[in-house]
């Protein structure tokens, strides 16, 4: 990161981001810093710098990407001139047309350093690459077409728009993963992974745990499912409810909730059993969910942490689970609590809902196997109902992840 003023680092959460940053401010001549970031890592971003950046800066501004592409918080963003600008968690800048991707790739151009953190740049496919390569090196892969066609398996397809049929780009597909990797790490990519840089951290152990179940809302879940693969193609209804738009999402959103919420009985009834084991991280998608597991919970002193709280309410979770004995049970929403948060305190991680990106479970399991982990392994457990839609989705984020490994991974 000194010796190359724009990079990307890539090294697996969990193995230090934060701090190598710090050491960089401490190693250059840099005096005003914006660090963006996701609004709940603000207070760690703050407690960190200050335990190891040693020398005196004259300016820090720590703001959340949601925050800075606001008119008035912009434009003073954009007249500080700003000699470091760090985007962690900078996957959440994938998509080019949102304000807070525009709003940082506006500030990168001004910077004179600029560092992009993220443990996993391809959440989903190498499409998700495209703006954090433009945000560090725009001449690197001067337009996007060019890029699908050579690594996303870019072709035309037909679909239905109305009525009518109408040809457009599918670049949902991946291909010369190898290719892309090996341009990445020779150019502009740090990545390093835990079992390299930090093998006294646990390794991970994963578990699928297929519970036996004929509740209603698995069938009808199936036939919402059904539906919308015979009116759009399998394909398409997988990609709209991977996305959170269209039409399959509509339909299969309420059916999916309900299966979860079904499931929690299930979910309880084996946390309970593991806790004699030591504290337990459960991670959940909605936050019905998460009410229903913090009442069932309840005589374990659980925490919480989801979209709904403020920074610091989120921070005192975190330090319960972590320094308060009675306090044995943390659990999270996986977007919300799934990133930059330290859970040592726990070795074993159970999803009560399967997600749809891979690359985000792993950042919430990775909560629990950290720098200051002192358990042998990790044991993942994702709780599924059979007959529910969760057992065919795991095989697609097998997939998915592979296709990651393929490009960052040697």
């Amino acid at each position: 990161m000194k010796e190359h003023k724009r990079c990307l680092n890539a090294d697996e959460p969990g193995t230090g981001k934060t701090i190598q940053v710090a050491g960089l401010i401490n190693e250059t001549n840099v005096q005003r810093v914006l660090i963006l970031c996701p609004a709940s890592l603000r207070l760690n971003w703050g407690q960190e710098l200050e335990k190891w950046v040693f020398r005196k800066l004259q300016h820090v501004e720590i703001i959340s990407y949601d925050s800075a592409w606001r008119g008035r918080v912009f434009k003073e963003l954009r007249d500080n001139n700003f000699d470091l600008v760090v985007m962690d968690e900078a996957h959440y800048l994938k998509n080019g047309d949102s304000k807070r991707s525009m709003a940082a790739q506006a500030l990168a151009a001004q910077a004179d350093r600029v560092v992009l953190l993220t443990g996993t740049p391809v959440m989903n496919r190498p499409k998700d690459l495209f703006i954090i390569l433009r945000i560090i090196n725009k001449n690197m892969f001067p337009d996007f077409q060019s890029f699908a066609l050579r690594y996303c398996g870019a072709f035309l397809q037909t679909i239905r728009v109305r009525g009518r049929e109408k040809k457009v780009w599918n670049n949902e597909g991946s291909s010369h993963e190898k290719e892309l990797g090996e341009i990445l790490r020779s150019t502009i990519m740090i990545r390093r992974c835990k079992k390299d840089v930090l093998p006294q951290l646990p390794h991970k152990l994963r578990q699928v745990i297929e519970v036996p179940s004929n509740l209603q809302s698995c069938k009808k879940e199936q036939e919402k499912w059904n539906q919308a693969c015979s009116e759009i193609g399998y394909d398409q209804a997988l990609r709209q409810l991977e996305n959170g738009v269209g039409v399959a999402f509509e339909k299969m959103a309420s059916a999916r909730q309900q299966v979860a919420i079904d499931k929690v009985p299930f979910v309880i009834e084996h946390v309970t059993n593991m806790l004699e084991g030591g504290k337990v991280v459960v991670f959940a998608h909605h936050r019905s969910v998460v009410d229903a597991l913090m009442v069932g919970l309840q005589s374990y002193s659980p925490v919480r942490s989801d979209g709904g709280m403020t920074d610091k309410s989120k921070d005192e979770s975190v330090r319960s689970f972590q320094d308060d004995e009675q306090c044995r049970v943390f659990i999270g929403n996986i977007q919300a609590a799934g990133v930059g948060i330290t859970l040592t305190a726990a070795s074993t991680v159970v999803f009560a809902e399967l997600g749809l990106v891979p690359s985000a479970m792993c950042q919430a399991e990775d909560r629990c196997c950290r720098i200051g982990a002192t358990a042998e392994s990790i044991l993942v457990q994702h709780i599924v109902l059979n007959g529910s839609l969760d057992v065919k989705l795991a095989r697609m984020l097998v997939k998915k992840q592979e296709v990651a490994d393929m490009i960052l991974d040697i």
